[in-house]
């Protein structure tokens, strides 16, 4: 797994990106603004990560995760370009 975007509270406390209201990629990906990268905020209980999840397959990875009990929570958010770009 790849990028993650940090700080996290950043995205918490709505400093940086936009929620996506739905779990299904292609819908994700249709609402994203131009410019944007599609990114999974997820809880793991004793600490929050925000991963970029543009391919599908790191999607259904943290998607199969937050299924399966791995995550206590997963909302998808629209980062722009400029915070895509400090993202480790």
């Amino acid at each position: 797994m790849g990028i993650y975007y940090n700080p996290v509270e950043d995205i918490t406390n709505g400093t940086v990106g936009k929620f996506i209201n739905t779990h299904n990629y292609d819908e994700a990906i249709r609402q994203l603004p131009p410019k944007h990268h599609l990114y999974a905020l997820c809880d793991r209980l004793i600490f929050k990560q925000a991963a970029c999840v543009d391919a599908k397959e790191e999607f259904e990875e943290f998607f199969r995760q937050y299924k399966e009990g791995y995550l206590i929570s997963f909302q998808l958010i629209a980062l722009p370009e400029d915070a895509h770009k400090r993202s480790c």
